[in-house]
C-alpha cells in the first residue's frame, strides 16, 4: 500500500508576483497526493506551529530567514527552497554576499534555480558543498509559456478595455522608495545580524538614486510629448506609489497601477520600459519589446540579464525617438545576436516539462527517499513549538506596541486578503486552461492560507 505523502507548506510573500505561478505549483503537487498549505508566509509562519511535519518551500536563502528555518527544522520539516530574486542580479559575488546564507543554504535539503546560470553561481558559495542545486526553472516562467498564456485572457481584455495598448514602465526602486519609509536603505539602521547586506545596499544606492529621478523625470516627460499614449507606471511591490502619483499629476494619460500579476500587463503593453528587474527577462519571453532607461551605466551595479535583453534608452530623448517608432509601425531593433544563447544559460523549462512538474517530480522524490538527518526529538520537537509560538506572541505585540500598524499595513501591501471563492476560481481557470487539475479540493485553513490537494471534488 502506498504510504502517504507528506504535507508541503507553501508560503507566497509578494501576492502580485508569486500567487499564481505557487497555485501552479500546488496544483501539480497534489496532483502527485501532496497535501498542500498555499497562502500567506506572513500568515503561514504565525502559525507554523499547528501543522505536522512535512515540506517546507522557502523563497529565498536570505539571512533573515535563519530563525524561521530553526523553528521549522525543530517541528520536523524537511526545507526545500528557490530564490525569487535570484534571477536578476547585479554580479555574482554581490548575489552571494547579499542573497546566500551559508547557515540556510546548508539547511536546504534542494534549491531549485531558475537555470544553469543560476545554479553556477550558487555552486561557487562556499557553503554549497553537497548541496542539490537543481536546474529545474521556476513557475513564474511556465505562466509565459505558450500553453498558459490563455490563462490570462480576461486580464488582457480588461487592461485594453481601460488602456487600450499602453506603454508599461516598470520601476525597481524598492530600496531607495519603499513603502514603509523607515525601511529605506539610505536612512535605515543595519538589523542585527545583517551588517554586510544592509553595507552593499548602501554601497549602490547613490547609482540607483540616479536612476530613480531620471525615471521620475521621464514620465512627465513621455506624458507629454506623447498624448496620444497611456503610460501605467507600475511600481515594485515593495515600492511607495507615491513620488510616481506626484510625477503623474496633472497629467490625464498616466497611471500609476499595481495589481495583479504582471504577464497579463506585459501582454497587454504596446512596450515595456523598465529600470532592471525581472519583469524584463518575462517580457522577452513573451516578444513585448523591451527597453531598459539608463541614463548612468555602471559595470559594477548595472544588472546584466535584463539590459542584454533589452534595448538601451541613455535618456529621454532616446525613449521618445524608440516610441515614436513603435507609433509609426516600425519594429524595435534587434538584440545582440548573443541574447537568446543568454537567456538560455538562465532560464530553463521554456519547453518540454513545466517547471511546476519537474518540482513536484522532485518532491516526490524526496518524500520517498529518508531525510538526510535525524528527525527531531520529542524535546526538540517540544522546544520548537515553544520557541514558534514565543516568536508569535513577541511579534505581534511588539507590532502593537511599536509600529502603530505599520507593519500590518506593509503585509496587507504585500499580500491583499485571498477569499477562497477568488482561489477557487483561479484554480477552475488553471485546470481549464491546461485541461488537468479537475479533481483538487480546496480548503481554508485560516485568513489568507489554505489547503490544496487532491480529491473528488471539481
Amino acid at each position: 500500500m502506498r504510504m502517504p505523502l507528506p504535507p508541503l507548506l507553501l508560503p507566497v510573500e509578494t501576492r502580485v508576483r508569486e500567487l499564481d505561478a505557487k497555485l501552479l505549483l500546488a496544483a501539480a503537487c497534489a496532483e502527485r497526493g501532496f497535501r498542500v498549505l498555499l497562502g500567506s508566509r506572513g500568515e503561514m509562519h504565525q502559525a507554523v506551529a499547528e501543522f505536522p511535519a512535512g515540506f517546507y518551500f522557502a523563497k529565498d536563502l536570505h539571512v533573515s530567514s535563519r530563525r524561521m528555518h530553526r523553528i521549522l527544522r525543530a517541528l520536523g520539516h524537511r526545507i526545500v527552497a528557490c530564490d525569487e530574486e535570484g534571477l536578476v542580479r547585479d554580479g555574482d559575488d554581490r548575489y552571494r554576499k547579499l542573497r546566500v546564507d551559508g547557515q540556510v543554504l546548508r539547511g536546504c535539503e534542494a534549491v531549485f534555480c531558475w537555470g544553469e546560470d543560476d545554479a553556477r553561481a550558487l555552486r561557487d558559495h562556499p557553503d554549497a558543498a553537497g548541496r542539490a542545486l537543481l536546474v529545474t526553472g521556476n513557475p513564474r516562467l511556465d505562466l509565459l509559456r505558450s500553453e498558459l498564456v490563455g490563462l490570462f485572457r480576461p486580464e488582457v481584455e480588461q487592461i485594453r478595455a481601460r488602456f487600450g495598448r499602453p506603454v508599461l514602465l516598470n520601476t525597481s526602486f524598492g530600496h531607495l522608495n519603499h513603502v514603509q519609509p523607515s525601511l529605506s536603505i539610505e536612512t535605515s539602521r543595519a538589523p542585527r545580524g545583517r551588517e554586510v547586506q544592509h553595507a552593499l545596499l548602501r554601497e549602490s544606492a547613490a547609482f540607483r538614486r540616479q536612476i530613480f529621478e531620471g525615471f521620475l523625470a521621464l514620465v512627465p516627460r513621455l506624458a507629454s510629448a506623447l498624448p496620444e499614449l497611456v503610460f501605467v507606471v507600475r511600481p515594485h511591490p515593495a515600492e511607495s506609489p507615491l513620488p510616481w502619483r506626484e510625477a503623474a499629476r496633472g497629467l490625464p494619460n498616466v497611471r500609476v497601477v499595481g495589481e495583479g500579476n504582471v504577464v497579463p500587463w506585459l501582454l497587454a503593453s504596446r512596450a515595456l520600459i523598465h529600470s532592471g528587474c525581472t519583469t524584463a527577462v518575462e517580457a522577452f519571453v513573451l516578444g513585448t519589446p523591451v527597453f531598459s532607461f539608463r541614463p548612468v551605466a555602471s559595470a559594477r551595479y548595472d544588472r546584466p540579464l535584463p539590459e542584454a535583453l533589452s534595448r538601451p534608452l541613455r535618456g529621454a530623448g532616446e525613449a521618445l525617438a524608440a516610441l515614436r517608432a513603435l507609433l509609426r509601425g516600425e519594429p524595435a531593433p534587434p538584440l545582440d545576436a548573443g541574447a537568446r544563447a543568454l537567456a538560455g544559460r538562465h532560464l530553463a523549462a521554456l519547453d518540454g516539462a513545466f517547471a511546476s512538474d519537474r518540482i513536484a517530480e522532485t518532491l516526490a522524490g524526496l518524500a520517498a527517499s529518508p531525510a538526510p538527518r535525524a528527525l527531531p526529538s520529542r524535546t526538540e520537537r517540544w522546544r520548537g513549538a515553544l520557541h514558534a509560538r514565543a516568536r508569535s506572541l513577541v511579534a505581534r505585540r511588539l507590532r502593537l506596541r511599536f509600529s502603530r500598524g505599520k507593519n500590518a499595513a506593509y503585509q496587507q501591501h504585500r499580500f491583499p486578503d485571498l477569499g477562497l471563492g477568488e482561489l477557487e476560481a483561479r484554480a477552475q481557470r488553471l485546470s481549464k486552461v491546461l485541461g488537468r487539475f479537475h479533481g483538487l479540493r480546496i480548503e481554508p485553513h485560516a485568513r489568507n492560507l489554505f489547503w490544496i490537494s487532491p480529491g473528488t471534488v471539481a
